[in-house]
């Protein structure tokens, strides 16, 4: 049984779930805009792209064959006449562990918006089947990279799952800001499945930078462990930033000046000058 989620998109990489009904939404290195959904990131030189859809399966929860699974996502469409469909990543999961048992990676030709499971590898624990198994439920997950091929940031724990924040009217947020106030990537939460990632272009990042995490109006404490924030810079270097295990109640924030290396040190509301001082989490040490 495959259950369904519309839609994960990005200017450049478009991610798609079939899980429980929510909207995953996610802005990318040049700033763009998903049709129906406002625009998040204003300005008059956005690209704007629509959403892909799952079209197989057609419905959340519907049962399909373990041995033939068809899955197909909407054409790419987008204004910008620059961008062009260059290849597809398909990826089934478990629902009950989260576990990648079936994948192929940027697959070209037709297969970019329809594949079967002979186009590609079983893995993990099922490693070496040629079908699913049986009364067991899975997520199908397919993501179209564009043309453009711009990175993806992350947000991810230590072992490579996807930091999601809890969803609301005023949804708690991940906020990296230069010491101009200036916008330079935001993680957001949506409906506690799926999140929302905003990258505004042409902002000056060689300059001190600070995180500020909001609860939003989330009734319940956030808790959150140890994680990773990984981006490339406007230089095409790619930036780590180290957060600590954060525990914060109801209308509480926390804020983090960052050093070079990525380490996190505590910051004040209204200070403009970085203080690394009290460092919360470090680089890494081999």
């Amino acid at each position: 049984m495959f259950r369904k989620i519309e839609n994960y998109s990005k200017c450049s990489i478009y991610f798609v779930s079939l899980l429980i009904s929510g909207v995953i939404i996610i802005f990318s290195i040049g700033g763009c805009n998903t049709k129906g959904n406002g625009d998040l990131n204003p300005g008059n030189d956005k690209r704007v792209v629509d959403r892909p859809v799952i079209t197989e399966p057609k419905q959340n929860g519907q049962i399909v064959h373990p041995a033939d699974v068809y899955m197909e996502t909407s054409y790419f469409a987008s204004t910008d006449p620059e961008l062009a469909h260059l290849c597809t990543d398909w990826e089934i999961r478990t629902v009950m562990t989260d576990e990648v048992v079936w994948e192929i990676n940027c697959i070209e030709g037709v297969e970019k918006v329809h594949t079967h499971l002979g186009d590609g590898t079983f893995q993990n624990s099922h490693d070496g089947r040629q079908i699913l198994f049986f009364d067991t439920e899975y997520i199908l997950r397919t993501r179209h990279r564009s043309s453009s091929n711009d990175p993806t940031p992350v947000w991810i724990d230590s072992s490579g799952n996807d930091i999601i924040l809890p969803g609301s009217n005023n949804p708690p947020s991940l906020s990296i800001f230069n010491s101009l106030d200036e916008l330079i990537l935001q993680f957001v939460g949506l409906d506690g499945i799926s999140f929302a990632i905003i990258y505004p272009p042409d902002k000056e990042e060689h300059m001190p930078v600070k995180i500020v995490l909001n609860t939003g109006d989330n009734k319940n404490d956030l808790l959150l462990p140890e994680s990773v924030i990984s981006f490339i810079d406007d230089e095409i270097i790619e930036r780590n930033i180290y957060l600590p295990r954060v525990s914060l109640s109801p209308g509480e924030e926390e804020l983090y000046w960052i050093s070079v290396d990525g380490s996190t040190y505590l910051a004040n509301t209204g200070q403009t000058d970085p203080d690394f001082s009290s460092l919360v989490r470090g680089y890494p040490v081999p």
